[in-house]
């Protein structure tokens, strides 16, 4: 008795019966999608998890698909799809709860939860703790009583460019290709890329970066669509209709040849890209901030 009530088999505890009871009440393609994707894992040798399959549903819908939060299976709609599959692989369901999970806290102290991989970027612009030293292996002090700025600036054997290539090499052919320390099945990179569904992210507009990763500055739209900047005059087509009007511009301290001016921001709207506005009368290439002050300062 206590099983057939369990198993809502009772006359008195079963109610009205559904036309559609035992079917999943989510369309064709979900519970297709859900079983190709377990079953695709169990073909690579690869089994994930329940937790694994509703993290790939949750990633799957919000950025191939482009739904809007929510709108894709329930978890424990997943898990109902997934039991049959589960019993005849003989592995148990785990707690829809369990797994892990990585979470990042903001500044405001806000705890971000991530599924899947890419759905978070972190920018840390931690400065890194490089030691300098000359060509006999001493230590050079960043200190002002014995010059050692100044000999560090002379003697330094690597630019910021020849750093950038050294970490490159040392994430892309090294770091991410070791085992991955929670299965050293798969190595970090083929974690990454499981998790991006298989697929290479759409790479990223690089002006929505801006913000993140440039210093900002608040300049007067002269004559001609001029910026005056550090000394340099910086020209941009598209800013012609806004002379005599404040615009704000984001550079990169290493590459300031080149600005990158928006409409001003009002309350909590980010400013829209005008254009890029570039250095007029230099013959050189490229330049960084210090760079161009220690020019300003010789010319001076």
């Amino acid at each position: 008795m206590l099983d057939r009530y369990t198993d809502e088999q009772l006359h008195e505890t079963a109610g009205i019966d559904r036309s559609d009871k035992g079917q999943h009440r989510i369309g064709e393609y979900w519970p297709e999608y859900i079983r190709s994707v377990y079953e695709q894992s169990v073909k690579d040798k690869h089994l994930l998890t329940p937790a694994n399959i509703v993290r790939e549903v949750h990633r799957h819908a919000l950025i191939d698909l482009r739904h809007e939060e929510g709108d894709y299976p329930h978890q424990a709609t997943i898990y109902r799809i997934l039991k049959p599959l589960v019993a005849r692989q003989k592995r148990r369901i785990r707690n829809p709860g369990a797994g892990s999970w990585m979470s990042v806290e903001t500044r405001d102290g806000k705890l971000l939860k991530a599924d899947f991989s890419n759905q978070i970027v972190q920018c840390d612009r931690t400065k890194l703790d490089v030691r300098i030293v000359d060509e006999d292996g001493n230590l050079l002090n960043i200190s002002p009583e014995d010059g050692g700025a100044e000999r560090a600036e002379k003697e330094a054997r690597l630019t910021i460019e020849d750093v950038d290539k050294i970490l490159a090499a040392y994430f892309c052919d090294d770091y991410n290709h070791q085992p991955y320390p929670k299965d050293p099945r798969d190595t970090r990179y083929e974690k990454w890329l499981r998790g991006m569904g298989g697929k290479l992210p759409e790479q990223l507009n690089e002006r929505e970066l801006d913000i993140l990763l440039m210093k900002e500055e608040q300049r007067v739209v002269q004559a001609y669509g001029s910026i005056f900047f550090e000394t340099l005059t910086y020209r941009c087509e598209e800013l012609k209709p806004f002379v005599g009007q404040y615009v704000t511009v984001n550079y990169d301290p290493d590459h300031v040849l080149t600005l990158y001016a928006y409409i001003q921001a009002t309350g909590d709207r980010s400013g829209e890209f005008i254009g890029c506005a570039h250095a007029i009368n230099m013959d050189i290439q490229d330049s960084s901030l210090y760079e161009l002050k220690q020019l300003n300062k010789e010319n001076r």
